[in-house]
């Protein structure tokens, strides 16, 4: 609502329930506005009082487009909630700065990495971030990688270790790991429950 809107032939009061009334309340942010009777105090014109409350409701009204604002950018363009409750089943302190990193491939437009490549599906992203979760807390954080064909997956490397972990397609995962000698390698589905007990065996010697 812009402030010509506001001063237009309506009433501001009449302007800002509207506004703020029908979307609020029907998306659960706020609950119904219970009807209220006012009675007019001694030398408080009706004007006066509907000058009042006109300021009251429009700040209400601008703290709940405010907060819908704020929230804008943990949405994907179609719109879908990016919150961590949505999209991973345990996200920490030490795992929040990976688990929006991998969120953010959601936001990668068609095209993003040349003629073919697309936009990571959320399931794919979910299996990635379901796996996060479940690592260890005295494993150490990989790197997170998305892939011209859509798969998202993590890394590590260092002396003696390389560990490339991906998400192919829902419900999918390969992985090739080996760190000081010890190897594991896999092509399988992935319900988004369990890691392999050979795989976090080479995870906790990065």
């Amino acid at each position: 609502m812009t402030f010509a809107t506001a001063v237009s032939s309506a009433s501001p009061l009449q302007i800002a329930m509207r506004d703020f009334s029908a979307n609020a309340i029907a998306s659960g942010s706020l609950p119904p506005v219970k009807k209220v009777e006012y009675k007019a105090d001694a030398g408080v014109s009706p004007t006066g009082m509907q000058r009042g409350m006109t300021a009251i409701v429009v700040a209400v009204a601008l703290s709940v487009s405010l907060a819908d604002t704020a929230l804008a950018s943990d949405r994907s363009e179609t719109g879908v909630a990016l919150s961590p409750v949505r999209l991973g089943a345990r996200v920490t302190q030490r795992t929040a700065a990976l688990h929006n990193e991998v969120v953010s491939y959601l936001n990668l437009r068609e095209g993003w990495d040349g003629e073919g490549s697309v936009t990571p599906s959320l399931a794919v992203v979910h299996n990635a971030l379901a796996f996060l979760a479940m690592l260890p807390e005295n494993v150490s954080l990989p790197e997170s990688t998305v892939s011209a064909d859509g798969e998202v997956g993590f890394y590590w490397k260092s002396p003696n270790v390389y560990i490339d972990v991906g998400f192919p397609a829902p419900g999918r995962i390969s992985y090739y790991a080996s760190a000081h000698g010890l190897i594991a390698r896999e092509a399988t589905n992935f319900d988004g429950s369990t890691i392999s007990q050979e795989l976090l065996n080479v995870i906790s010697r990065a």
